[in-house]
């Protein structure tokens, strides 16, 4: 495929308000990840919109700028970009690219399209010399990954930006962040690097300065404050709160339960149906518990002793990472009543009886896609 089929595909799709030139250069921009140090040397900079605009109607090859750009190409960056769209424009993008990419979803176009663009300046270029396919920002996404998504409560910590850092795609939760080194001369630790969307990360990397740079530090340490004693994975601290929640449940009498009156809906939707056994044992707790759990989480957040949204966020991390090892949903569901009862040295049932309202609350398993 050339690039001009390339670009002439994705322009209806996700051109919005550019001129062909306007866009040209910016699918060019993110493809790639030129260092600040380089920005006068920056080939994109030197071209204008009417040469891009020859790239896109195929009157002029990209072989020359494919080569001048290939060092830094980083299709990463790319994939996050096609992410960042909702899911209706990715399936339209499946549809398009149904020739060029057979059997792509909304869940895997992202990766497909870049594969498909790396290739197409492979191919102008004539060689893979100097292709890098991750950037140093996935060094810290292996190493820490969604605990940095988590730290920031899901939502980018750049000031003036809101931008979620999980999407909905298709019934499932993904992530759509870069993991983004805060100083660049310090260590990799997780102290310096912090989750932030992708339009922000492209911000920050072209124009990074020293007042952004001490911005980011004070961001990442009220990040590390507020979080200070709740690490998600193991606080001993969390887990003692809960024990109180845990012990209401096993010595309350059924006659002082509050049970549902409705069917308890999201548990009807993310339990798949080969796992009737499961589903059973959810609708059950849900239905049971679900209002004097809340009730009493609720309470014991107001008075002090348990923080409500900490919990949920423990709950909800170990859970995607549970699910990234696609682990069947009973394992999963056994697995997070297991880590609740190791810290806790409380009851199983009650342990699982905690688990379900989480499942009711959206923290746990995702929609299944009818």
């Amino acid at each position: 495929m050339e690039f001009s089929e390339f670009a002439g595909l994705l322009y209806p799709i996700i051109g919005g308000g550019d001129t062909t030139g306007r866009f040209t250069r910016k699918l060019f921009e993110k493809i790639t990840d030129i260092p600040v140090s380089k920005v006068d040397d920056n080939p994109l900079i030197d071209q204008s919109d009417e040469t891009f605009k020859s790239y896109f109607n195929g009157t002029r090859a990209i072989r020359l700028l494919a080569k001048k750009i290939n060092p830094y190409i980083d299709v990463t960056i790319f994939e996050a970009f096609i992410y960042s769209f909702d899911e209706g424009v990715l399936f339209n993008l499946c549809s398009a690219f149904a020739k060029e990419c057979p059997g792509a979803t909304t869940k895997d176009i992202g990766e497909r399209l870049s594969e498909l663009f790396q290739s197409i300046l492979l191919s102008a270029v004539g060689s893979k010399k100097g292709i890098r396919t991750k950037s140093p920002g996935d060094t810290f996404k292996d190493k820490y990954g969604i605990s940095l998504v988590i730290e920031a409560n899901g939502v980018c910590p750049n000031d003036w930006c809101s931008n979620e850092l999980e999407v909905d795609i298709d019934g499932r939760t993904q992530l759509c962040y870069e993991a983004l080194k805060i100083d660049e001369s310090g260590p990799d630790t997780y102290e310096n690097c912090v989750a932030v969307c992708p339009t922000c990360y492209q911000k920050i990397k072209a124009s990074r300065d020293p007042s952004t740079t001490a911005r980011l530090k004070e961001l990442k340490r009220n990040m590390l404050f507020n979080e200070k004693g709740s690490n998600a994975l193991s606080s001993e601290q969390l887990e003692q709160d809960i024990e109180h929640v845990l012990e209401k449940i096993s010595i309350t009498p059924p006659e002082e339960l509050t049970p549902l009156n409705y069917d308890p809906v999201p548990v009807r939707q993310k339990i798949s149906k080969d796992n009737n056994t499961l589903y059973m044992k959810i609708r059950y707790c849900v239905a049971a518990y679900f209002i004097k759990v809340d009730e009493w989480l609720k309470q014991m957040d107001q008075e002090g002793k348990q923080k409500f949204q900490p919990f949920c966020n423990a709950m909800k991390i170990n859970y995607m990472k549970l699910s990234m090892q696609n682990l069947p949903q009973p394992v999963i569901f056994d697995k997070l009543a297991e880590w609740l009862q190791t810290n806790t040295n409380r009851g199983r049932d009650a342990c699982e009886i905690v688990v379900a309202y989480f499942v009711q609350k959206c923290e746990v398993f995702d929609a299944i896609t009818q």
